[in-house]
């Protein structure tokens, strides 16, 4: 997918993929990233994508937004008042494909 300001049915279809791990190239290499929280926190996550130059950016309303990307997380409200931990990972890589991006990240600590 492109960023171009118009959302399309295959970047709406992004939304509801139920996909948790992000990757974002271009010519510099790729961002993979994923976030998640203990399977005994009951925390929902997916990404998302906001593609769309005539949506007003809150809450400044500034127009356009465009490859608004990220992470959406729901469940908060099931949570108890005891400490729980989130684990967020982020590499920033060159000279490898998607496929082996996501490879690494599905490779790398996770929570025990």
């Amino acid at each position: 997918m492109q960023i171009s300001g118009e959302m399309t049915d295959l970047k709406r279809a992004f939304n509801n993929s139920g996909d948790k791990i992000l990757v974002i190239s271009n010519e510099f290499g790729l961002i993979v990233a994923d976030i998640a929280a203990r399977d005994d926190a009951q925390i929902e996550t997916r990404t998302y994508l906001v593609d769309d130059e005539s949506l007003l950016d809150s809450p400044e309303e500034v127009p356009g937004q465009h490859g608004n990307t990220g992470f959406m997380m729901t469940g908060w409200d099931k949570l108890d008042n005891q400490i729980h931990h989130i684990l967020y990972r982020s590499y920033l890589v060159q000279g490898v494909s998607v496929a082996d991006g996501i490879a690494l990240i599905k490779n790398s600590p996770q929570f025990h």
